[in-house]
């Protein structure tokens, strides 16, 4: 479905100016913001790009909508992230709905870059935003009403508002801290990888890394380009790799020619049923992926680097894609360079923990559960996030979350992403998330549904 008939995604005025030309352009903008600030139709929690592009969706669609972003800028989500990440794909198929990169871009954004960009992006498409800004207590739903009352610690005072219905846009979850005995005891630097925000203070240290995935292998090449003594990845299961390059050849660059406007390439990657295109890759897909990463591979490999292309053993190799769909990407790791390190013994060779979990930590160190140890200075959890469903339960009371599917994110029998951008449960909850293609395509989705909702025809 690309419209609803007679209620359009609206254009820009020709003019830049009100139709009656009373009012100029922030005369306008003003008095819109003013009216969505006193009756939002939708709230949106999360300023990320999620949250930004549901709002410039629904904004088209007519629909009243504030964000609340709990930072004090719009993209600090990605600014204060660790100094070296880049997105891992290219900039035209990782494009904000309405307003593609600057053709100066680099094809791998780094963050700082694009945390600029969201912010002039919410700018530029005239979003209502109140930044720091959070929920202060327990949303509650009147289903007489069929409206939340919503208390928002907005900066330094607290505001009620109530929306018809509340997206949350909230990321990836909170860092996943495991536990291990002893971890009080360690006497270096100990945190999550979240927080990784200074290699150089680490310089002519011992590092060791927990973890095997995307932020694990940015983390070792920061380390190593800023001159630690040693650095460990610990690799507690086995990771999907594949190299930048290939992805690009094979589902990146290919699936998304600049030649062909972004809105017709999202219509067409998202037409193939999401279980259908697993299945080709694990008829024959994953295997070309892999012919071109050989070299890679084997090298890894020889140095002890476990790899799967399998979500469990036995399920067959969907590749990299069936982990972003079922897994929001963990377990993977798209190479920008860390496996040549690994492969070359400054990520150390022979040092890989692949199989064996840990089983304390001491003063100095980790132990394994084999006996063996590995002494530190500094040792960084690069353990993943933990679920949004877990936001969500600590957002909101038991009596919404127990109507909603227990899963956020992941395929669901029919091979179609859980809760995500579609009903969930609630009649006026919804869930937005995700990578940007996703994102960009997926809430004229969630707009056409909020939309049908107020037009009575859902």
């Amino acid at each position: 479905m690309q419209d609803l008939v007679g209620h359009e995604e609206s254009s820009a005025d020709q003019y830049g100016l009100h139709e009656d030309r009373k009012m100029t352009w922030e005369e306008d903008v003003n008095a819109r913001f003013r009216a969505i600030e006193a009756d939002p139709t939708v709230l949106i929690v999360g300023g990320g790009q999620a949250g930004l592009m549901s709002a410039a969706r629904l904004r088209r669609l007519g629909i009243r909508a504030l964000v609340i972003e709990k930072n004090a800028r719009v993209g600090d989500s990605w600014r204060h992230r660790y100094p070296n990440l880049t997105l891992h794909t290219p900039a035209y198929q990782s494009s904000m709905l309405y307003s593609p990169y600057p053709t100066t871009f680099p094809n791998y954004i780094p963050k700082g870059q694009l945390a600029n960009f969201l912010d002039s992006y919410a700018v530029h498409q005239e979003l209502c935003i109140w930044l720091s800004s959070s929920i202060a207590s327990t949303p509650a739903y009147n289903s007489s009403s069929a409206r939340w009352t919503v208390e928002v610690q907005h900066r330094d005072r607290k505001v009620f508002v109530n929306p018809k219905y509340l997206i949350l846009a909230t990321g990836s979850g909170s860092p996943r801290i495991p536990t291990w005995n002893g971890m009080d005891e360690f006497q270096g630097a100990l945190y999550h990888s979240d927080f990784h925000k200074d290699a150089e203070q680490f310089r002519g240290k011992r590092v060791v890394v927990v973890g095997a995935g995307n932020a694990s292998a940015d983390i070792c090449q920061d380390f190593v380009a800023h001159g630690a003594t040693e650095v460990t990845m610990v690799q507690r299961s086995a990771t999907c790799v594949m190299s930048s390059t290939t992805a690009e050849k094979t589902y990146l660059k290919v699936p998304f020619p600049h030649s062909t406007p972004i809105e017709e390439l999202d219509f067409r990657n998202n037409s193939m049923p999401k279980a259908f295109f697993l299945q080709l890759k694990i008829s024959g897909g994953t295997q070309h992926a892999k012919m071109l990463d050989k070299e890679l591979h084997d090298g890894l490999r020889k140095v002890g680097f476990n790899l799967t292309w399998e979500l469990s053993p036995g399920s067959g190799e969907v590749g990299l894609e069936g982990f972003v769909f079922s897994r929001q990407a963990s377990g993977t790791m798209l190479d920008i360079g860390c496996g040549k390190l690994i492969v070359e013994g400054r990520v150390k060779a022979g040092l890989i923990k692949q199989g064996r979990d840990i089983s304390y930590f001491d003063k100095d160190g980790i132990t394994f559960e084999d006996g063996s140890k590995l002494s530190a200075d500094v040792i960084v959890l690069a353990t993943g996030n933990e679920p949004i469903m877990k936001t969500a339960r600590a957002l909101l009371s038991n009596d919404i979350t127990d109507l909603l599917s227990p899963d956020v994110w992941g395929l669901d029998p029919e091979g179609e992403l859980n809760q995500i951008y579609r009903p969930s449960g609630h009649p006026a909850l919804w869930f937005a998330s995700g990578p940007f293609g996703i994102s960009r395509f997926f809430s004229k989705h969630l707009g056409l549904q909020i939309l049908a909702k107020e037009l009575g025809i859902a």
